[in-house]
Formats: C-alpha cells, structure tokens, sequence
C-alpha cells in the first residue's frame, strides 16, 4: 500500500511540472500494481481533478485516454468515465479562470469587497440577488434545473478571488481606498464574483466525484451529475433544509415571544438609533483625503455606556437559541467555556454586537442623508490602522482579550492559512485593516470560529450531548436502550451512539 500512495503521489507531481511521459509511466504501473487500490488512493489525493492544476486538462485527459487500452473493473471504468465528462467542459472553465486572472491584476480588491459586504447590510434589496441564477455552461446536477447564489456565496468567490490577487501579489496599501462606484452601481463585481463561484461549484463537483461516489455522464452538451443513491442525495440536502427550516422555526418562535423578550432584553438596533441622534454630529466627519468618505469616531466611554454590559440584547438571545438548538449546549458553557484562547463563545457575540452596532449607527447616518448607493455610500467600509482597531476593542474588551480577537479574525497576506472571507473578516493590508461590517454583523460568527478552531464542547467528555438529549427523550419510552454499545461483525467492529426499541407498536 505504501508503494501506491508513494506512486500516487509522484503522479500528482508529475502531473504539476507538466512531465506527460513521467505521468503515463506512474500512471501505468499504478493501475499494475494494484488497480482497486491505486484508484483508491487517486481519490484520496485528488490526482484527477484538474482545479487542482490551474484547470489545465492535456496531461489529464492523455491518462484517461490510456485506460481505454487496458482492461479495468468495472468500478473504475464508472470512475475514469467521470473523470472524462468533467474534462470534456475544462477547457470552457479554463479559458474563464485565465480571463478572470488576467483581469485580477488591476481589479480593487475594496472594490470587490464593498460589493459583497453591501449585501450583509440591513439596507441593501436583496431581491436582485436573489433573482441571480448562475447555471455553469455545460454542468447541471440532476436534483436541480439552475444554481442559486447567495450571499454566503458570493462571499466564497470574493475569497478565492483575494487569494489569487495575493497569489499574483498585487495588493499593497494603494489598493485598500480605492472604489470604482459606477461598476459598483452596475453591479459589475457581483457579475465578476458569479464568474469566480462558476469556478468553485466545479471544484466542488470534482469533490463529489472523489470523496462521495458521484457519477457524470454526457448528454448532448451538458453532463449530468448524479448521486450514487438518490436517497444519499436526498439525505445531503434534508440535512440543510432542515437546518434551515429550524433557524426558521427559531425566528419564529423568537418572534412570537417577541413582547416577552423585548421586556427582558433590549435591542441593538433601538441602541443605536439612540445613540445616533445623541452623538451624530461628533461621531461623523467626511473627510477628503485620500478620497472623499465618510469617517466614524466613537468615544470610547460612550460606546462602554451603551454597550459594555454582560447581560444580553435580543438579537443575542436568538443567536444564543441557535446555539442551544445546534451544539445542545446552555447559556453556562457558552459564557465559561473558553474556545479560543481565554475566549468564549460569549465574547464573540459581544464582539459581534460591537460590529453591529457599528454598522446599524452607519445605517441611520447613510438612511436619514439619503445616501444610499451614492459615492458616499460605496466608500463607507471603515479602513483602520490595526493599532486603531486593537484599541477599538480594547475599550470595548480589555487588551488581552482585543489581542485574541485580533488574531482570531485576522487573515494577512503572507498567512498560510486558507483564507475565507466570514472566517477571517479582518483583512490586513501592511498595516491597515479593511473591516467590512456586514460581513461581522450578519455572519454566523460563533459557528465560524468554531471551525476555524476546530473545538468541540464534549472533546474532553466521554458524554456526547446529542446522545445525552437523546436518552432524555426515547428511554421512557423504550423497551430497550442502550448507549455506546460496540459490535463486532464478520471481522468489522463498529460501535452504535444509541440503540433504542419502542414498548409499544406503531400502528
């Protein structure tokens, strides 16, 4: 096994510097040595996917073609077939990451990111948006007519777009300022940012291929993706649709209570129309250089005033009833259980109220001049020093904890870390940070950090909540149940969370 993953390996290599004679070698003698595993390990290590090589597809499709001259399995004959269909439109999806790269060199990358943060704000129309239907030429899935996208999406393309600025390495400081407002009103870096999903739903397709079993085949001028069992598919997507229909059922809910809540718990929102007719006129100033923009300075001993409290506002309590309802934990663990650091969970939800805050006061600044979409308006994202930024929270958090944030949020363009747009919200040019305040307002910051951490509230308990939750409400009516029980079966062990039997009859 060692010596296919080695040959793998050295085909994905290959495969990178263009060698076509090394490649049909490895590729041969992988299929040799043992067909079922080395197609295994091209799987695993996404040897076939040509994203993986700047959509380059010669050297791919000269390996596909060599398997039409061997006898295989029919496994991997479905497999290589796949790969081939996929191939079949990399040429189309080749030509548009050269176009798009090509143009990466004088596109703004504040351009970009205003376009994409507009549509976190609480004044944007999203009916434009969500009218948007991006179908990639020649690629539909078979549970779906078009492909939708949305904002979360759009924020994914900005991502890869910076990634490949950076990787051209054409951001420095004289880009953070500048705006192109008329392209921004026509929409044209949304247009732009489409042409960078089209290129992240391929790569995802790839995936699908690779990791979960997937299937392509050609007919006429489009080829079809399809799941290995439909129920798989349907599975794949209930889980989002019922994730979605939960944060509904939760919205809802909080709605409905919403005279109670409003009782216990003040709003953000109502705060900062407050705190706007108090301090407009010494909060803002537009300033003129180095362009004409709107400039926010808050006192940092009436931002505390308003803000610095550690009893919740109601747009948190619903975010705290999202997190109750998916990570099955109380209000306790997210205030003490430190995430990050000396971090909880409840810090991030006070840093995004400050955010939010932010921008709702920028809002009514924006609504009540009528600016809307003006100049002013496009220019608006808050460009900070990072030692202006740090000490924003650390007014608002303490130094310790502001430098932790800091960090957290932080993506800088020599990182290594993979970059994500909702992940890494502050964006470190030199040393300014671009701030967009839709994106900190309106993502779903607590789950991201959590990602991006990779920490788990029972990794140091052997009690899985959700089993916990489980036995809760199906013992009392089980005739059996057991939890964590281990089997073994025709040399395979496994182990089962919960396994319970109803006492009486379903009829």
């Amino acid at each position: 096994m060692k010596i296919i993953k080695q040959i793998a390996q050295n085909l994905k290599q290959a495969i990178s510097d263009r060698d076509q004679k090394l490649a049909l070698d490895l590729f041969r003698a992988g299929l040799q040595q043992s067909e079922a595993d080395f197609v295994d390990q091209l799987r695993k290590f996404g040897v076939l996917r040509c994203s993986n090589y700047d959509f380059q597809s010669q050297i791919l499709n000269s390996l596909i073609n060599e398997t039409g001259k061997i006898n295989i399995s029919q496994d991997s004959q479905v497999y290589f077939e796949s790969i081939k269909s996929l191939l079949s439109i990399s040429r189309n999806i080749q030509t548009l990451f050269k176009v798009l790269l090509k143009e990466v060199d004088y596109l703004e990358i504040k351009s970009y990111l205003v376009a994409v943060d507009s549509l976190f704000w609480p004044l944007y129309d999203l009916q434009a948006v969500d009218s948007l239907f991006w179908p990639l030429d020649g690629l539909q899935q078979d549970h779906v007519n078009r492909y939708s996208v949305c904002k979360e999406e759009l924020a994914s393309a900005f991502s890869l777009y910076l990634y490949h600025s950076h990787d051209k390495k054409v951001i420095d400081k004289s880009n953070i300022n500048k705006v192109n407002e008329k392209r921004l009103n026509d929409e044209y870096y949304l247009t732009k940012l489409e042409d960078f999903n089209k290129l992240i739903f391929f790569k995802e397709s790839e995936v699908l291929v690779d990791s979960f079993g997937y299937t392509v085949t050609q007919n006429d001028a489009k080829i079809i993706i399809k799941a290995p069992d439909p129920k798989f598919e349907m599975s794949r997507c209930l889980g989002y649709i019922r994730q979605s229909m939960q944060e509904i059922a939760n919205s809802f809910d909080s709605l409905s209570e919403l005279s109670e809540i409003t009782e216990r718990y003040p709003s953000i929102l109502e705060f900062s129309k407050a705190y706007y007719q108090k301090f407009k006129d010494s909060t803002f100033k537009i300033i003129d250089s180095p362009l004409k923009r709107i400039v926010m300075q808050f006192n940092p001993q009436n931002l505390s005033k308003f803000l610095d409290t550690n009893s919740l506002f109601l747009e948190e309590d619903m975010i705290l009833k999202q997190l109750e309802t998916n990570l099955f934990i109380d209000y306790e663990k997210v205030n003490e259980i430190p995430v990050s650091q000396s971090l909880s969970l409840f810090d991030i939800i006070k840093v995004q109220r400050l955010f939010a805050f932010m921008l709702f006061v920028l809002t009514e600044y924006i609504d009540s001049n009528n600016l809307f979409k003006s100049k002013l308006f496009w220019r608006s994202m808050p460009v900070l020093q990072a030692n202006e930024l740090k000490d924003l929270l650390a007014s608002f958090l303490g130094e310790q904890k502001a430098k932790e944030i800091f960090e957290l949020f932080t993506w800088r363009l020599e990182s290594k870390n993979i970059f994500d747009l909702q992940t890494y919200p502050f964006i470190n040019v030199e040393d300014w940070i671009l701030l967009p305040l839709g994106i900190l307002t309106n993502s779903e910051l607590c789950r991201n950090v959590l990602q991006s951490t990779g920490f788990r509230f029972d990794s140091k308990s052997s009690e899985d909540p959700i089993v916990l939750e489980m036995e809760r409400c199906l013992k009392p009516v089980s005739s059996i149940f057991e939890t964590n029980l281990k089997y073994s079966f025709k040399g395979i062990e496994g182990d089962v969370d919960v396994l319970a039997g109803l006492k009486h009859k379903i009829r």
